[in-house]
């Protein structure tokens, strides 16, 4: 198995189907073992992946501030998926900004990135006017963007809105 033999994006593919019993049968801690050597290996997928667990407390024992450090060392990757979870912590108030409005510019990275849930969420910011300038027109083409990659909220949210969009 290439994970393994060091392959560090088979590590934490192999992490996330082991916490997840996906096509085997479900070993916490064998999946934190390989996340955690991924991580050794500079992997940001890894970083995100054990943050989001430690924010959660389900693979492993809940710990915000280990979260929060682990989330931000992803983002200093230029992890998409860790920008948008940060926005949802912002958001949610499990870190506190000075700005109330923060959150968003985290969604749009991540949308930028190429992660499909900050498609869906800067997008519906950006058609509502929510905390940032209305924009239907470059929301609809975000929105689109994260249909094509097969994001299912998008694919809602555009059929919500399909009598608006034409």
């Amino acid at each position: 198995m290439s994970a393994d033999k060091g392959n560090d994006k088979s590590m934490v593919e192999c992490g996330e189907m082991l916490s997840l019993g996906n096509g085997c049968k479900s070993d916490k801690e064998e999946a934190v073992k390989y996340i955690q050597k991924a991580i050794e290996k500079g992997n940001s997928d890894a970083m995100y992946l054990y943050g989001k667990w430690l924010d959660i407390g389900k693979i492993v024992p809940l710990n915000e501030k280990e979260a929060l450090r682990y989330i931000q060392m992803a983002i200093k990757k230029g992890n998409a998926k860790a920008h948008t979870y940060y926005g949802k912590m912002l958001e949610c108030g499990e870190i506190k900004s000075k700005d109330d409005k923060e959150f968003v510019n985290y969604f749009k990275l991540g949308a930028e990135k190429g992660d499909t849930y900050g498609m869906f969420l800067y997008s519906s910011h950006l058609y509502e006017g929510k905390y940032i300038e209305l924009n239907k027109k470059e929301a609809i083409k975000i929105i689109q963007k994260a249909i094509k990659k097969g994001h299912p909220g998008s694919m809602d949210f555009y059929y919500k809105h399909r009598k608006e969009i034409k």
